[in-house]
C-alpha cells in the first residue's frame, strides 16, 4: 500500500510518499545471519567530489504481481572508494518473500553516492538469487557493479547449540550448590535430608537429566559453597559433595 505524505499546513505541496508492505512472517526461518560487505574501485566519475558512499540491501517482492524493491538494510556512509562497512545481523526470513522455498526469490545490493537533495547517485548494483547466496554461506562472494567495481559479501549463520555439538564440541557438566544462609528460613531448608525431594534436588534432577545427555563422559562434578562441610568448624566456598576432593565426579542423578 502506498500513499502521499501530507502536511496539513501546506496540503498541496509534495512531501513524498510512504509505502507499507505486509507479509506472513516465516517463523521457521529465524536464524541470525551476520553479513560483512566491502566495495572495491567504486566508480566516481567526478574526481573532485569526495566519496560519500553507502549501500542498500533490498528484497525483490512480487507479491502484488509488480516487482518492487523492499528495503531490508541501509548501511552507514563512508568517505572512500574502497570501503568496508560495519558488519550487521539479519534474520534468514528477511531475505525471502513468503514461504522461503521459491528458488526465484532475489535480493539486490546497490551502492550509492550520497546527495544532500536525496537524489542519490547509483554507482552500481547486483541482483542474485537468495538460494544461491545462502548456499555459499561462510565464503566471500564477489558481485560485479559495472566496470572494475565490485562488491564483496560474506554471510555466516549463527550456529545453534546442537550444531556445535555435531561439529565436535565437548561439554562438561559441573554443578555448584549454594549452602549460604541466604536461601533458608526458620521453617524451610533447601538442603534438608528428608523423605521429600527439596527444590534444589528437583531442579538438579530435571535440568541435569537433560544436560547429562550432552556431557562428553557422563561424569558430573558437584560442588558446594558457603557451608560448613563435615563439621570442619569453618565455612568453605568450594567443597566436593562426593565427600572426597580427589574424586569429584559422579554418574547420573539419583537420591
Amino acid at each position: 500500500m502506498r500513499g502521499p505524505l501530507v502536511c496539513e499546513k501546506y496540503p498541496n505541496k509534495y512531501r513524498g510518499t510512504i509505502t507499507i508492505v505486509g507479509r506472513e512472517i516465516l517463523t521457521e526461518k529465524n536464524r541470525k545471519i551476520t553479513l560483512r560487505v566491502q566495495a572495491r574501485n567504486l566508480a566516481l566519475k567526478n574526481w573532485i567530489v569526495k566519496p560519500d558512499v553507502f549501500f542498500e540491501l533490498s528484497r525483490k517482492d512480487g507479491g502484488n504481481k509488480v516487482i518492487e524493491d523492499i528495503l531490508v538494510y541501509k548501511s552507514e556512509r563512508r568517505n572512500t572508494k574502497n570501503v568496508s562497512w560495519d558488519s550487521f545481523v539479519l534474520l534468514e526470513r528477511d531475505f525471502w518473500q513468503n514461504d522461503g522455498k521459491n528458488p526465484d526469490d532475489y535480493i539486490r545490493f546497490a551502492c550509492f553516492h550520497h546527495k544532500q537533495n536525496g537524489k542519490h547517485k547509483l554507482l552500481g548494483e547486483s541482483t542474485l538469487r537468495v538460494i544461491d547466496f545462502l548456499e555459499n554461506e561462510g565464503r566471500k562472494q564477489r558481485f560485479p557493479l559495472g566496470g572494475l567495481s565490485e562488491l564483496l559479501v560474506s554471510c555466516e549463520f549463527e550456529k545453534t547449540f546442537l550444531e556445535y555439538i555435531d561439529g565436535g564440541l565437548e561439554v562438561q557438566l559441573n554443578i555448584a550448590i549454594d549452602f549460604t544462609a541466604s536461601n533458608r528460613d526458620k521453617n524451610y531448608d533447601l538442603h534438608k535430608n528428608g523423605p521429600d525431594e527439596t527444590c534444589y534436588e528437583y531442579a538438579i534432577r530435571v535440568v541435569g537429566n537433560i544436560l547429562e545427555r550432552y556431557d562428553s563422559d557422563k561424569q558430573i562434578s558437584v560442588y558446594g559453597f558457603g557451608g560448613e562441610f563435615n563439621n570442619s568448624g569453618f565455612v568453605s566456598h568450594e567443597f566436593a559433595l562426593t565427600g572426597n576432593n580427589e574424586k569429584l565426579k559422579s554418574t547420573g542423578f539419583q537420591r
